[in-house]
Formats: structure tokens, sequence, C-alpha cells
């Protein structure tokens, strides 16, 4: 197994912590900001999805027997770090859609399309316990329903993602996913590889209804989730080409094994890759609060490299108190987005004072206070006044 070294600065940051200022409406504020980036992740959640179709059996026993030491690793590699299992074979049933007809799997072994078997926790022995209760079923065809699992991870709440947690979904499998088309956008895939592997038939495992499931649109939802997909593959199909093309939508990658006894290794590299790679960093501000953050420069910095002692970047921003805004004392904060996770917060406190009111004057007044000087000023005795000449 991979060993990994603690890194001396594991923690992000937005240098000024702080920022106060007193603003009327459409007045603004410009600071720099500056972001430390660590080669570790900030905080991340940690999904394992294990295939437990027949032909994983080995894989399955070393991720049960290295459960606790592979947590541990990826410990390192994440500051705040958060687990979760969810475990598979396939729908339970006979299929014929798209050209092809087969059992994809089998309700007499047990077969199920999806199980969340624990939501993201803090708990490291419960999820190796989880783990170590899996059991492996049959799956009857050679595709599995690894589409299922990808949507799942976003479209499912008792997942548990966290806030500001960066989300990665690893899944343990040796197969490809049922689709009408797995081939499509796969660059130098021609002729054809695979085709056709039959539809996913979705939560209510009816073929051709409303919620059907199709592999290149979930992919698209995971990447808009902010999902990474991660891909631990056994032996198999060896598709490496087409799980490359699909894991890298999403920010993710995949790794082949040689050997079971590779696993934790694998599960190490891909997560490590992510700890010292950011795609997109921008700034934003938080919900309720975007129309004050009204300018950022440069608007985001792309495909981020990050050494081992870490990376800075330098933002220049404005914020402007919108028009209409009540007076108060206002807190929200600043956020360093890399790729859908927080790397660091600034509190920002701007004091809206209340408005100076000037009380209307009847014109009339006006006038009448305008002939009142003109008056005093013909007075005869305001003509006497000089000014006393200075002794020398």
């Amino acid at each position: 197994m991979k060993i990994v070294k603690p890194l001396k600065n594991r923690y992000a940051s937005i240098t000024p912590e702080t920022v106060s200022a007193t603003l009327r409406p459409s007045k603004s504020l410009t600071e720099n900001k500056i972001v430390f980036l660590p080669a570790a992740i900030p905080k991340a959640d940690v999904v394992f999805a294990f295939d437990l179709t027949g032909s994983m059996y080995d894989d399955i026993g070393v991720a049960k027997s290295q459960a606790i030491n592979i947590m541990t690793a990826l410990d390192t590699l994440i500051s705040d770090a958060q687990y979760g299992v969810i475990s598979f074979m396939d729908y339970p049933g006979y299929y014929s859609s798209y050209g092809y007809s087969d059992y994809y799997g089998d309700a007499s072994w047990g077969d199920y399309a999806y199980r969340l078997d624990q939501g993201i926790t803090d708990d490291r022995t419960l999820i190796s316990n989880k783990i170590n209760s899996l059991i492996i079923g049959y799956g009857a065809d050679g595709p599995q329903d690894y589409t299922r699992i990808m949507y799942e991870s976003y479209a499912d709440p008792a997942v548990g993602w966290r806030a500001g947690a960066k989300r990665i979904l690893i899944i343990l499998g040796d197969a490809i996913p049922h689709d009408d088309n797995l081939d499509e956008g796969v660059p130098g895939i021609s002729p054809p590889v695979y085709g056709s592997t039959g539809g996913d038939p979705g939560r209510d495992e009816v073929m051709f209804t409303a919620d059907d499931l199709d592999l290149q649109t979930v992919l698209q939802g995971m990447k808009d989730n902010n999902v990474v997909l991660l891909f631990v593959m056994g032996s198999g199909y060896g598709a490496i080409q087409h799980w490359t093309y699909w894991t890298g939508i999403t920010g993710g990658g995949v790794y082949m094994l040689s050997d079971v006894t590779e696993i934790p290794t694998a599960i190490a590299e891909l997560v490590g890759a992510q700890a010292t790679h950011v795609d997109k960093l921008t700034l934003k501000a938080e919900t309720g609060y975007e129309a004050w953050l009204t300018n950022v420069v440069p608007e985001e910095y792309t495909d981020i490299d990050i050494p081992p002692e870490g990376a800075t970047k330098t933002f220049e921003i404005t914020i402007t108190v919108p028009l209409g805004t009540t007076p108060g004392i206002y807190k929200f904060h600043i956020i360093a987005d890399a790729d859908g996770a927080s790397y660091g917060e600034q509190e920002v406190t701007i004091t809206v004072p209340p408005s100076m009111v000037i009380p209307e004057v009847p014109l009339g007044t006006i006038l009448a206070s305008a002939a009142m000087f003109i008056g005093l000023l013909s007075y005869p005795g305001i003509q006497k006044i000089r000014r006393t000449p200075k002794l020398p």
C-alpha cells in the first residue's frame, strides 16, 4: 500500500480573514484577497460504491480486510473527511431494449439495483462494519447498473453530502454500464466497440417509463452537482478508454488493477490526484448576498496544479451595497470555491447607516427669510460698522 506523508500545511485559507466597512447604498469597497490552496483537500465526503456481482468476490474481500487502512490513508489527504457506503448488483429481472435482451440480475440470489448502506458519517468503525457486512450476489449478464449508482450519488438526499465538502464517489467494479449507446462521445471509437448494452430502467425498474436513465445525461448531472467519479477497475471488460472518458467528465479518473491487492493503493492515488489539482477556483458570496459581490478579478483560475508546499492565488473584489438596502449591520461570507468545495471563507461585515433626512421647506418661507436678510443688511447701524485697524 502506498504510504502518504502528512503535509506541513493542510489547511486552506483566505487572507484577510475578515473585513468591515460602513457603506451607504450604491457605495463600494474594493480589496485584494489571497487564497491559499494546500496539497490536501480541506473537506471531503467519500462514498464507496461496491459492485457485489459474483466476479467481484476477491475485490470485495480486500476491501473488507483493508477498510480501516484505506480510510486512514485518505485521512492524510483530506483534512476533514467523512465516509459513506453504497452497494449494488443489478436490476433483478429480464429486460429487452435498444437491440439488447438479457437477464440483468437474479432475484433468487438477492440481487438489487441500489442500496444506501450508510450515509455520510465520521464514524470509521461503522463504515468498516458496513463494508464487512456486504454479501456477494450474482448479476446475470455482463454489464451492471453503474448509471443508477451515479444517478443516486446526486439524486438521493439521504447520502447526506455536507455543505462545503468535496463530493467523491468511488466505484469498485469490473464491468460497463447499461446504456443504449455506450460509445457515445468517447473519442477515437470507430467503429463502435460496445454499442447498446440495454437501457437502465431507473428507480421504478420498468423500461420505457419517465424515470429511465441515460448514461451521458447522468454523467452531466454528476458534473452539475459537483460529484467527482473515481473508478477502480477490476479484471473484466478492460474498458479503460471508456471509463477514462466517463470519469473525466466529472473531473475524476480511473485506475485499472493488475491485482486485487492494489485496491488500497488505487484509491489513495485517485484521491491524491484530486488533492493536488483544481479545475476551477472562483470566489462567490454566500446565498442571499450574491448581488453584493459586484466584481471579481480575475473571474476564475483554471487548471491549477498544486505543489507539495501549496499554492496561492490573488483576487481583487468589489463589494457594493445594493440600492434600497435598509440601514443595519449585514454579515456574510465570501467563499473560495474550488470545484464545488470550500477552500476558505472570509467574514464580511457591512454597516449601512441611516440616511440623512433633509426637511422640506416651503418656498414661501425661503423667500420671506431672504427678504428679512436683505432688510437687515440695509439697516443704518450695519453701515457704520468698520474694521478696527491693528496697532503697530
